[in-house]
């Protein structure tokens, strides 16, 4: 898990929260919670495939993702029923991920 910090784009609301890595998953997802507690605002709607491969219209919010090493990104994200962040292509395309998993090493930049 990767420690990050969410904010709206006002910079109204905000909470730190884990977030998983996804490499497969084209966009970014948060907690469901999340949306209802900040009232976001969809920004647009879009077809996205599930995890079992069928398309379902999802609403995309827009906010703000900061890590611990000052990196900050504005992304598009979609809700999900988890406790955690979810890390698609769209957020970590952006970023310089190394990763060693015999010697249990694991950077961002």
């Amino acid at each position: 898990m990767v420690p990050t910090i969410l904010s709206d784009l006002p910079g109204i609301n905000s909470t730190k929260i884990d977030s998983e890595i996804d490499t497969g998953g084209g966009i970014s997802s948060i907690p469901v919670d999340i949306v209802k507690a900040w009232n976001l605002v969809p920004f647009e709607s879009i077809d996205a495939r599930g995890t079992f491969g069928s398309f379902k219209d999802m609403e995309v919010d827009v906010i703000r993702v900061k890590f611990e090493n000052g990196k900050e990104i504005k992304a598009k994200v979609i809700k999900n029923n988890r406790c955690h962040v979810i890390l698609g292509r769209n957020v970590i395309n952006y970023m310089i991920l190394q990763s060693d998993g015999p010697g249990r090493f694991f950077m961002i930049e």
